[in-house]
């Protein structure tokens, strides 16, 4: 899992439990593409509903970055409009 915040298993419940009242500033994140594929599973979707409540909820800056090396290269296009949702930056 490494340090990807969305792949957190409990990240329902640390919201829940108060992340904004934290302090924290800034969430980075990476997104590999779009469909899962033998070298990932950061991918658009199995992260989507945990990226949609993290864009309704969270009360800091967040900066999603798309790696495209493994997945097919139309992917980037889907994984940057994620760059759209609330005040989100995106970059591939």
């Amino acid at each position: 899992m490494g340090g990807e915040p969305t792949l957190h298993p409990d990240l329902l419940r640390i919201f829940s439990d108060g992340l904004n009242d934290t302090g924290l500033t800034h969430m980075s994140l990476s997104i590999d593409g779009v469909k899962r594929n033998p070298t990932t599973v950061k991918v658009l979707d199995t992260l989507r509903r945990k990226l949609e409540l993290l864009a309704e909820r969270a009360q800091f800056d967040v900066t999603v970055s798309a790696v495209i090396g493994s997945a097919p290269g139309e992917e980037a296009i889907q994984v940057a409009g994620i760059g759209s949702w609330g005040s989100w930056a995106a970059s591939v």
